[in-house]
């Protein structure tokens, strides 16, 4: 853990170069950071450990759809480096969703910030970040917490068409569902939804698990069963 006056160094992912140009001189306002490496795609980043540096935290700029899935294939790799660093992420706010925040913190990231973070945002986060604590701008974390209290992603529990007590599937997980039923890969609803295959593979065990099933035979069976989708 850095101490609170300890050299933070840090790895820049963003592809443009006026982007890497100007976090790295928004980085040089804070004497204790230290820009070692800049790269325009983030599987650029893991290089860097190959010529033995290391640095304390990975800094990318997402700013198109493709590098969001990039940035979560990178974090849900099998990685060698036990020591990898912690990551905080620049969004667009096309990117604004509860769903994103959620599948990147899950895959590790510690700081999750909108592209339009003033300095002293940035540079906190990267502090926080490197002491290994979580940070959000206000707008994402009031996205996160309002979709994780509303009534798509509480634990209700409703009666199906059998009569059993079934556990409320989200909306995503419904249409994870259908294509379940159409017996599609996840590599397939991955693309479809727009999503990465590490999120599918989550609400496809969550939606197994709800239904108390274990293979995707059972599940569309149960779900056809308990009239959670029609044929």
């Amino acid at each position: 853990m850095n101490g609170e006056n300890d050299i933070i160094t840090i790895f820049i992912v963003a592809a443009s170069p006026i982007a890497r140009a100007g976090l790295e001189a928004v980085l040089q306002i804070d004497e204790r950071l230290i820009v070692t490496g800049s790269a325009a795609e983030i599987f650029a980043a893991p290089s860097v450990f190959s010529f033995g540096q290391t640095f304390d935290v990975l800094l990318v700029n997402v700013e198109q759809p493709s590098q969001l899935v990039a940035l979560t294939e990178f974090l849900s790799g099998d990685g060698e480096d036990t020591s990898s660093p912690s990551v905080v992420a620049l969004l667009s706010t096309d990117f604004q969703n509860s769903e994103q925040a959620v599948e990147l913190l899950q895959n590790g990231v510690r700081g999750i910030l909108l592209a339009e973070a003033t300095a002293g945002e940035i540079i906190a986060a990267i502090g926080a970040a490197a002491n290994n604590l979580i940070v959000a701008s206000p707008e994402i974390l009031e996205t996160l917490v309002s979709s994780i209290t509303s009534e798509d992603y509480l634990p209700n529990v409703k009666k199906g068409l059998s009569g059993e007590a079934v556990e409320d599937l989200t909306p995503r997980e419904r249409e994870v569902l259908e294509f379940l039923v159409e017996g599609e890969s996840n590599k397939v609803i991955a693309y479809r939804l727009r999503i990465s295959e590490h999120t599918v593979k989550f609400h496809v065990a969550s939606i197994f698990s709800k239904l108390g099933v274990n293979t995707r035979t059972e599940a569309v069976t149960q779900a056809l069963r308990r009239g959670l989708i029609l044929l």
